[in-house]
Protein backbone atom coordinates (compact mmCIF):
# COMPACT_ATOMS: atom_id res chain seq x y z
CA UNK A 1 0.00 0.00 0.00
CA UNK A 2 3.02 2.71 1.06
CA UNK A 3 4.69 2.05 -2.40
CA UNK A 4 1.29 2.44 -4.24
CA UNK A 5 0.37 5.86 -2.47
CA UNK A 6 4.21 7.16 -3.36
CA UNK A 7 3.16 6.33 -6.80
CA UNK A 8 0.31 8.22 -6.42
CA UNK A 9 1.47 11.18 -4.98
CA UNK A 10 4.70 10.95 -7.82
CA UNK A 11 1.81 11.27 -10.27
CA UNK A 12 -0.30 14.06 -8.97
CA UNK A 13 2.95 16.20 -7.89
CA UNK A 14 4.17 15.51 -11.57
CA UNK A 15 1.12 17.07 -12.52
CA UNK A 16 1.35 20.15 -10.51
CA UNK A 17 4.98 21.12 -10.86
CA UNK A 18 4.32 21.71 -15.03
CA UNK A 19 1.11 23.61 -14.21
CA UNK A 20 2.18 26.03 -16.17
CA UNK A 21 1.77 24.42 -19.40
CA UNK A 22 -2.08 24.20 -18.97
CA UNK A 23 -2.34 27.98 -18.16
CA UNK A 24 -2.88 30.58 -20.74
CA UNK A 25 -2.66 34.54 -20.20
CA UNK A 26 -3.13 37.58 -21.24
CA UNK A 27 -6.19 36.77 -23.65
CA UNK A 28 -7.92 40.62 -24.51
CA UNK A 29 -11.50 40.01 -24.69
CA UNK A 30 -14.09 42.31 -25.58
CA UNK A 31 -17.86 42.37 -26.35
CA UNK A 32 -20.62 44.20 -27.08
CA UNK A 33 -24.38 43.26 -26.76
CA UNK A 34 -28.06 44.85 -25.41
CA UNK A 35 -26.16 44.29 -22.05
CA UNK A 36 -22.81 44.45 -19.99
CA UNK A 37 -24.04 41.02 -18.80
CA UNK A 38 -24.38 39.32 -21.91
CA UNK A 39 -21.34 41.10 -23.60
CA UNK A 40 -19.26 40.00 -20.87
CA UNK A 41 -20.77 36.13 -20.55
CA UNK A 42 -19.89 35.88 -24.37
CA UNK A 43 -16.83 37.52 -24.03
CA UNK A 44 -15.25 35.28 -21.85
CA UNK A 45 -16.93 32.18 -24.08
CA UNK A 46 -14.76 33.58 -26.86
CA UNK A 47 -11.60 33.93 -24.85
CA UNK A 48 -11.86 30.13 -23.62
CA UNK A 49 -11.96 29.22 -27.64
CA UNK A 50 -8.88 31.19 -27.95
CA UNK A 51 -7.18 30.11 -25.22
CA UNK A 52 -8.14 26.30 -26.36
CA UNK A 53 -6.27 26.91 -29.72
CA UNK A 54 -3.62 29.04 -27.84
CA UNK A 55 -2.70 25.99 -25.88
CA UNK A 56 -2.88 22.93 -28.97
CA UNK A 57 -0.09 25.45 -30.30
CA UNK A 58 1.87 25.02 -26.82
CA UNK A 59 0.92 21.40 -26.95
CA UNK A 60 0.75 19.75 -30.28
CA UNK A 61 3.35 20.29 -32.53
CA UNK A 62 2.18 22.21 -36.30
CA UNK A 63 2.59 18.63 -37.84
CA UNK A 64 0.08 17.51 -36.25
CA UNK A 65 -2.35 20.89 -35.42
CA UNK A 66 -3.98 20.54 -38.38
CA UNK A 67 -5.57 17.01 -37.22
CA UNK A 68 -7.22 18.36 -33.81
CA UNK A 69 -10.52 18.15 -34.11
CA UNK A 70 -12.54 21.42 -34.06
CA UNK A 71 -14.75 21.87 -31.06
CA UNK A 72 -17.81 24.37 -30.56
CA UNK A 73 -17.63 27.03 -27.39
CA UNK A 74 -19.85 25.00 -25.50
CA UNK A 75 -17.96 21.67 -25.75
CA UNK A 76 -14.51 23.65 -24.92
CA UNK A 77 -15.97 24.61 -21.75
CA UNK A 78 -15.77 21.28 -20.16
CA UNK A 79 -11.86 21.56 -20.56
CA UNK A 80 -11.60 24.68 -18.00
CA UNK A 81 -10.97 24.26 -14.78
CA UNK A 82 -10.89 27.89 -13.82
CA UNK A 83 -10.26 31.74 -15.23
CA UNK A 84 -9.49 35.01 -14.23
CA UNK A 85 -9.93 38.04 -14.97
CA UNK A 86 -8.31 41.54 -14.87
CA UNK A 87 -8.19 45.12 -16.08
CA UNK A 88 -12.19 44.77 -16.26
CA UNK A 89 -14.26 47.68 -17.89
CA UNK A 90 -17.88 48.09 -19.11
CA UNK A 91 -20.13 50.19 -20.11
CA UNK A 92 -23.87 49.70 -20.48
CA UNK A 93 -23.34 47.38 -23.76
CA UNK A 94 -19.76 46.58 -23.73
CA UNK A 95 -17.21 44.61 -21.59
CA UNK A 96 -13.77 44.68 -21.94
CA UNK A 97 -10.91 42.42 -19.81
CA UNK A 98 -8.05 40.33 -19.88
CA UNK A 99 -8.11 36.77 -19.04
CA UNK A 100 -6.46 33.79 -18.05
CA UNK A 101 -7.69 30.33 -18.27
CA UNK A 102 -6.22 27.19 -16.42
CA UNK A 103 -7.18 23.50 -18.25
CA UNK A 104 -7.67 20.60 -16.49
CA UNK A 105 -4.39 18.71 -17.34
CA UNK A 106 -6.07 15.33 -17.30
CA UNK A 107 -9.28 16.26 -19.53
CA UNK A 108 -6.52 17.34 -22.07
CA UNK A 109 -4.44 14.97 -21.96
CA UNK A 110 -7.36 12.48 -22.65
CA UNK A 111 -8.58 14.39 -25.48
CA UNK A 112 -5.77 14.46 -27.07
CA UNK A 113 -4.61 10.60 -26.40
CA UNK A 114 -8.28 9.56 -27.58
CA UNK A 115 -7.71 11.56 -31.02
CA UNK A 116 -4.52 9.69 -31.58
CA UNK A 117 -2.08 13.34 -31.66
CA UNK A 118 1.06 13.47 -29.83
CA UNK A 119 1.34 16.38 -27.47
CA UNK A 120 4.22 17.65 -24.92
CA UNK A 121 4.17 16.68 -21.61
CA UNK A 122 6.16 19.95 -19.87
CA UNK A 123 6.76 23.02 -20.87
CA UNK A 124 10.52 24.22 -21.25
CA UNK A 125 11.65 25.06 -17.86
CA UNK A 126 12.70 28.52 -16.46
CA UNK A 127 16.54 28.52 -17.56
CA UNK A 128 19.09 31.08 -16.74
CA UNK A 129 21.74 32.06 -20.33
CA UNK A 130 24.94 32.91 -19.51
CA UNK A 131 26.01 34.51 -22.68
CA UNK A 132 30.10 33.66 -23.81
CA UNK A 133 32.06 35.25 -26.34
CA UNK A 134 35.51 34.01 -27.80
CA UNK A 135 37.96 35.53 -29.95
CA UNK A 136 41.42 34.39 -30.63
CA UNK A 137 42.88 33.88 -26.68
CA UNK A 138 39.89 35.89 -25.20
CA UNK A 139 36.82 34.59 -23.30
CA UNK A 140 34.31 37.01 -22.39
CA UNK A 141 31.45 36.34 -19.86
CA UNK A 142 29.09 38.59 -18.01
CA UNK A 143 30.80 41.97 -18.70
CA UNK A 144 30.04 44.90 -21.27
CA UNK A 145 33.20 44.24 -23.43
CA UNK A 146 31.06 40.95 -24.53
CA UNK A 147 28.83 41.75 -27.49
CA UNK A 148 26.64 39.12 -26.95
CA UNK A 149 25.51 39.61 -22.98
CA UNK A 150 25.13 43.55 -24.12
CA UNK A 151 22.67 42.69 -26.69
CA UNK A 152 20.91 40.61 -24.55
CA UNK A 153 20.71 43.48 -22.21
CA UNK A 154 19.68 45.46 -24.88
CA UNK A 155 16.95 43.39 -26.21
CA UNK A 156 15.38 41.51 -23.55
CA UNK A 157 12.02 42.39 -24.35
CA UNK A 158 11.93 41.42 -28.17
CA UNK A 159 14.34 38.93 -28.30
CA UNK A 160 14.25 36.47 -25.19
CA UNK A 161 11.85 33.69 -24.92
CA UNK A 162 9.91 33.70 -21.66
CA UNK A 163 11.28 31.11 -19.92
CA UNK A 164 15.05 32.53 -20.29
CA UNK A 165 15.81 34.65 -17.73
CA UNK A 166 19.03 37.11 -18.04
CA UNK A 167 21.87 37.57 -14.95
CA UNK A 168 22.44 41.58 -14.04
CA UNK A 169 26.24 40.40 -14.25
CA UNK A 170 26.66 41.66 -10.32
CA UNK A 171 30.15 41.00 -8.52
CA UNK A 172 28.83 37.60 -7.28
CA UNK A 173 27.79 36.27 -10.36
CA UNK A 174 30.56 37.44 -12.24
CA UNK A 175 32.83 35.03 -9.76
CA UNK A 176 30.17 32.14 -9.80
CA UNK A 177 29.98 32.47 -13.97
CA UNK A 178 33.83 32.13 -13.80
CA UNK A 179 34.21 29.36 -11.71
CA UNK A 180 31.29 27.31 -13.20
CA UNK A 181 33.19 28.05 -16.55
CA UNK A 182 36.53 27.73 -16.28
CA UNK A 183 36.36 24.77 -13.65
CA UNK A 184 32.68 22.94 -14.19
CA UNK A 185 32.13 23.37 -10.77
CA UNK A 186 28.51 22.20 -9.70
CA UNK A 187 28.15 24.25 -6.70
CA UNK A 188 28.65 26.89 -8.88
CA UNK A 189 26.59 26.08 -11.08
CA UNK A 190 24.08 25.33 -8.47
CA UNK A 191 24.10 28.69 -6.96
CA UNK A 192 23.26 30.16 -9.51
CA UNK A 193 20.66 28.28 -10.66
CA UNK A 194 18.88 28.62 -7.25
CA UNK A 195 19.58 32.59 -7.23
CA UNK A 196 17.30 32.56 -10.18
CA UNK A 197 14.71 30.03 -9.02
CA UNK A 198 15.83 28.05 -12.74
CA UNK A 199 15.72 24.54 -13.73
CA UNK A 200 18.81 24.74 -16.14
CA UNK A 201 21.66 27.06 -17.00
CA UNK A 202 22.14 28.06 -20.70
CA UNK A 203 25.74 28.61 -21.94
CA UNK A 204 25.36 30.52 -25.25
CA UNK A 205 28.69 30.44 -26.72
CA UNK A 206 29.62 32.32 -29.74
CA UNK A 207 33.62 31.99 -31.33
CA UNK A 208 34.27 34.42 -34.11
CA UNK A 209 37.15 33.96 -36.39
CA UNK A 210 37.46 36.64 -39.06
CA UNK A 211 33.87 36.56 -40.49
CA UNK A 212 33.49 33.33 -39.39
CA UNK A 213 30.69 32.44 -36.86
CA UNK A 214 30.39 29.20 -34.74
CA UNK A 215 27.07 29.08 -32.02
CA UNK A 216 27.62 26.23 -29.41
CA UNK A 217 24.73 25.91 -26.80
CA UNK A 218 25.49 24.07 -23.96
CA UNK A 219 22.40 22.77 -21.56
CA UNK A 220 23.53 21.94 -17.90
CA UNK A 221 20.47 21.19 -16.06
CA UNK A 222 19.99 20.95 -11.80
CA UNK A 223 20.04 16.82 -11.85
CA UNK A 224 23.26 16.69 -14.10
CA UNK A 225 26.33 18.23 -15.34
CA UNK A 226 26.44 16.46 -18.48
CA UNK A 227 25.70 19.22 -20.90
CA UNK A 228 23.34 18.73 -24.19
CA UNK A 229 25.45 20.84 -27.01
CA UNK A 230 24.34 21.91 -30.13
CA UNK A 231 26.25 23.69 -32.91
CA UNK A 232 25.61 25.58 -35.59
CA UNK A 233 28.21 27.49 -37.94
CA UNK A 234 27.33 30.87 -40.35
CA UNK A 235 29.23 33.90 -41.99
CA UNK A 236 28.65 37.77 -41.33
CA UNK A 237 31.09 38.86 -44.32
CA UNK A 238 31.49 42.26 -41.92
CA UNK A 239 31.92 39.77 -39.23
CA UNK A 240 29.60 42.18 -37.07
CA UNK A 241 28.07 40.12 -33.93
CA UNK A 242 25.56 42.55 -33.22
CA UNK A 243 24.07 42.56 -37.14
CA UNK A 244 23.60 38.49 -37.01
CA UNK A 245 22.53 38.35 -33.10
CA UNK A 246 18.56 38.43 -34.58
CA UNK A 247 19.68 35.58 -36.81
CA UNK A 248 21.54 33.66 -34.66
CA UNK A 249 19.12 33.56 -31.58
CA UNK A 250 16.31 32.92 -33.76
CA UNK A 251 18.20 29.62 -34.50
CA UNK A 252 18.64 28.78 -31.12
CA UNK A 253 15.88 29.35 -29.92
CA UNK A 254 13.72 27.25 -32.56
CA UNK A 255 16.82 24.35 -31.81
CA UNK A 256 15.84 24.32 -27.96
CA UNK A 257 12.10 24.10 -28.39
CA UNK A 258 12.89 21.83 -31.40
CA UNK A 259 15.09 19.57 -29.08
CA UNK A 260 13.02 19.69 -25.93
CA UNK A 261 9.74 18.66 -27.89
CA UNK A 262 11.02 15.84 -28.82
CA UNK A 263 12.49 14.79 -25.77
CA UNK A 264 9.15 15.90 -24.25
CA UNK A 265 6.67 14.63 -26.45
CA UNK A 266 4.83 11.44 -25.39
CA UNK A 267 5.17 8.41 -27.88
CA UNK A 268 1.35 7.18 -29.21
CA UNK A 269 3.54 4.01 -30.56
CA UNK A 270 4.48 3.01 -26.95
CA UNK A 271 2.16 1.72 -24.20
CA UNK A 272 0.08 4.28 -22.46
CA UNK A 273 0.01 3.59 -18.59
CA UNK A 274 -3.73 3.07 -16.76
CA UNK A 275 -4.08 3.67 -13.54
CA UNK A 276 -7.28 1.32 -12.39
CA UNK A 277 -9.35 0.53 -9.15
CA UNK A 278 -11.66 -2.17 -9.49
CA UNK A 279 -14.32 -2.04 -6.53
CA UNK A 280 -15.06 -5.78 -5.33
CA UNK A 281 -17.49 -6.79 -2.77
CA UNK A 282 -16.42 -10.33 -2.38
CA UNK A 283 -12.92 -11.74 -3.25
CA UNK A 284 -14.41 -14.32 -5.94
CA UNK A 285 -15.50 -10.80 -8.02
CA UNK A 286 -11.31 -10.04 -8.42
CA UNK A 287 -10.50 -13.87 -9.12
CA UNK A 288 -12.85 -13.57 -11.98
CA UNK A 289 -11.57 -10.30 -13.39
CA UNK A 290 -8.31 -11.39 -12.76
CA UNK A 291 -9.08 -14.35 -14.89
CA UNK A 292 -10.54 -12.37 -17.90
CA UNK A 293 -7.80 -9.83 -17.82
CA UNK A 294 -5.18 -12.84 -18.30
CA UNK A 295 -6.95 -14.41 -21.02
CA UNK A 296 -7.04 -10.47 -22.74
CA UNK A 297 -4.20 -10.71 -25.54
CA UNK A 298 -4.93 -6.81 -26.24
CA UNK A 299 -3.42 -5.80 -23.26
CA UNK A 300 0.24 -5.11 -22.99
CA UNK A 301 0.31 -5.98 -19.82
CA UNK A 302 -1.42 -5.44 -16.30
CA UNK A 303 0.55 -5.74 -12.46
CA UNK A 304 -1.77 -5.89 -8.97
CA UNK A 305 0.25 -2.83 -7.40
CA UNK A 306 -2.45 -2.93 -3.83
CA UNK A 307 -5.35 -4.68 -1.61
CA UNK A 308 -7.40 -2.57 0.38
CA UNK A 309 -10.93 -3.10 1.71
CA UNK A 310 -13.40 -3.45 -1.05
CA UNK A 311 -10.71 -2.75 -3.85
CA UNK A 312 -7.48 -3.69 -5.56
CA UNK A 313 -5.69 -1.23 -7.84
CA UNK A 314 -3.30 -2.39 -10.87
CA UNK A 315 -1.35 -0.94 -13.82
CA UNK A 316 -2.51 -1.59 -16.75
CA UNK A 317 -0.65 -1.00 -20.26
CA UNK A 318 -2.55 -0.50 -23.67
CA UNK A 319 -1.57 0.37 -26.50
CA UNK A 320 -3.88 2.92 -27.79
CA UNK A 321 -6.66 5.45 -26.21
CA UNK A 322 -8.93 4.66 -23.36
CA UNK A 323 -11.88 4.58 -25.72
CA UNK A 324 -10.08 2.10 -27.82
CA UNK A 325 -8.97 0.17 -24.64
CA UNK A 326 -12.85 0.11 -23.15
CA UNK A 327 -14.11 -1.48 -26.34
CA UNK A 328 -12.17 -4.15 -26.16
CA UNK A 329 -12.86 -4.67 -22.42
CA UNK A 330 -16.69 -4.25 -23.04
CA UNK A 331 -16.24 -7.82 -25.28
CA UNK A 332 -14.95 -9.41 -22.26
CA UNK A 333 -17.78 -8.14 -20.03
CA UNK A 334 -16.07 -5.23 -18.43
CA UNK A 335 -16.44 -1.67 -18.21
CA UNK A 336 -13.94 1.25 -17.68
CA UNK A 337 -14.85 5.02 -16.97
CA UNK A 338 -12.49 7.65 -15.24
CA UNK A 339 -13.38 9.11 -11.89
CA UNK A 340 -14.11 12.92 -11.55
CA UNK A 341 -12.80 12.75 -8.45
CA UNK A 342 -9.41 11.25 -7.71
CA UNK A 343 -8.74 10.56 -11.58
CA UNK A 344 -8.14 6.86 -11.15
CA UNK A 345 -10.19 4.70 -13.75
CA UNK A 346 -12.80 2.66 -12.36
CA UNK A 347 -12.84 -1.03 -13.72
CA UNK A 348 -16.20 -3.19 -13.20
CA UNK A 349 -18.88 -5.53 -14.56
CA UNK A 350 -20.80 -4.74 -17.61
CA UNK A 351 -23.48 -5.68 -15.84
CA UNK A 352 -24.00 -5.70 -11.84
CA UNK A 353 -24.43 -8.75 -11.04
CA UNK A 354 -21.07 -10.47 -10.80
CA UNK A 355 -21.18 -13.73 -13.53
Amino acid sequence: MKNFLSIIFVFIFSLTAHADLYDIDGISIEAELSSAKEARSIAIADGQADAFWRLMQKMVSPEDLARVPFLEQENIAQFVQNVSLTNEKTTPTRYIATLGVRFYPDKIQTFLTENQIPFLQRSLPTTLIIPVFQKGNDTLLLTDNNPVYTYFKENTSSDLPPYIVLPVGDLEEITLTQTAWENQDYPSFLALAEKYDTQRILFFIIRQNGPHITVITRVFSKETLQPNELLFEQTDPMGNITASMPVITQKVWALQESTWRKENTNDLQAPLIYWIRVPITHLTDWNHIQKLLDKAEFLNHFDVRAFRKNEVFLLIQYKGSSDMLNEQLKKIDLHLELSTIDGLWDLTFTTQETP
